[in-house]
């Protein structure tokens, strides 16, 4: 999708069409937004995945158990 972004830009400056011109970069940016939000959320998850590992790996550890 972000290669027809890129035709329309290209389309549209070899036409001399600022109408598409400027489609052409709100969507780009859209892309580029959308990758961002993502990314973010895919690197938080992970987080939480990690931290709800760690969390029941303490609560399964019983000290009392390892003295004996």
């Amino acid at each position: 999708m972000p290669l027809l972004v890129a035709i329309a830009i290209w389309i549209g400056v070899q036409l001399n069409l600022p109408g598409i011109i400027i489609v052409g970069m709100v969507l780009a940016a859209a892309f580029l937004s959308l990758a961002a939000v993502v990314r973010a959320a895919l690197r938080d998850s992970r987080y939480a995945m990690q931290e709800y590992q760690a969390r029941k790996d303490l609560s399964s550890f019983n000290p009392e158990e390892d003295e004996r």
